[in-house]
């Protein structure tokens, strides 16, 4: 494939610096081991918790306070990616610096594609619309003032209004936040022990070993969710953006901001009055749950979550990546605990 120019002179200036200051990562990457290179923290724990020590880790993006919507990469996370034996991504447009660098890379490297492993509706479409969209930099039109529809349609993509207009994302109507779908990431363990056992096959049993145990704790939490959900179906919650409405569809919450809210805060646009008018009463109707993305914010999402602070609503803040010192199971876990005690 062809090398984009930038990204080639990216490389090229700064070959000699990456060669004279190349850290742990840069060791980990040519010392004849398995290196498996993730786009966030989120896959990097998954691949962790499978393989343990038998590979070593690169995640391209893994500080809490970065946002993966914005991240732009480097010449160094071109060069980690392309000694990668493993890769492992989000797809669905989500990561599209990580498509934007696999274009860049002469060979096909063995990728995980986290939305083309899952069962989702609608994932097998979004999974080949990723490598060719970036995720919310090339929209040509700002929302329709006049939409009051809910961005409800998390799971299988629904979010759009009653003249059909897709959740305003460039690569269609799927949430692509596919890490808050429990079920998603057993099928992303299944990945990890199956490529990995092919590229460190002396670590075969460990692999399955470990992967059972992840899945057994995943399964675990999943149980639990549909438990919640049997008690709680068809309850309304908020969100400021569409990051936890996979999570709040598997417990069988409502979402009742517009989607023309959520898609303005998802992308950093101007959020409409009307929207902003109809996200505010929505507030009033038995909301039980108020789910804030701390990374994904702006003057309409704080202001809609002071409303929700007057109003009483419990507040779950949720992000797009993984705080420090922890791990997927932990933290997903802790997320329903936070989202279970609002909901109670």
């Amino acid at each position: 494939m062809r090398r984009p120019p930038v990204l080639l002179a990216l490389l090229s200036a700064s070959g000699l610096v990456l060669a004279g200051c190349g850290g742990d990562s840069d060791a980990a990457s040519s010392d004849g081991g398995t290196t498996v290179v993730t786009s966030t923290n989120v896959y990097a724990s998954l691949v962790e918790a499978v393989a343990g020590d038998a590979v070593d880790v690169i995640p391209i993006i893994d500080d809490a306070a970065q946002d993966p919507h914005e991240y732009e990469a480097t010449a160094r996370d071109q060069l980690e990616l392309s000694r990668a034996d493993v890769i492992v991504m989000n797809g669905g447009g989500y990561d599209s610096f990580m498509t934007t660098m696999l274009e860049a890379i002469d060979e096909e490297p063995d990728v995980i594609d986290a939305v083309a492993a899952s069962d989702l509706p609608g994932a097998e479409e979004a999974a080949a619309n990723g490598h060719d969209h970036d995720h919310a930099h090339d929209h040509e039109e700002e929302p329709d003032d006049d939409s009051g529809d809910h961005a409800d349609g998390a799971h299988g993509g629904d979010a759009h209004d009653e003249e059909g207009h897709d959740h305003a994302h460039d690569h269609g109507s799927f949430n692509e936040h596919v890490w808050y779908s429990v079920p998603t990431m057993i099928a992303v363990v299944d990945e990890i022990e199956s490529h990995l056992a092919e590229t460190t096959p002396d670590s075969a049993e460990a692999l399955t070993a470990n992967a059972d145990e992840v899945r057994g704790q995943l399964t675990e939490l999943d149980d639990r969710i549909s438990d919640l959900a049997a008690s709680h179906d068809g309850e309304n919650a908020a969100v400021t953006e569409p990051v936890a409405l996979r999570l709040f569809d598997d417990l069988g919450l409502t979402n009742v901001v517009p989607d023309q809210f959520v898609s303005a805060v998802e992308m950093g646009s101007e959020v409409s009055p009307i929207a902003v008018q109809e996200a505010t009463e929505a507030l009033d109707d038995d909301v039980r749950v108020f789910a804030y993305n701390t990374q994904t914010s702006g003057p309409a999402a704080e202001e809609l979550r002071g409303q929700a602070d007057g109003l009483g609503i419990p507040v779950v803040e949720v992000t797009e990546t993984m705080p420090e010192g922890t791990d997927y199971v932990t933290w997903m876990t802790e997320t329903v605990d936070a989202v279970e005690q609002a909901i109670a």
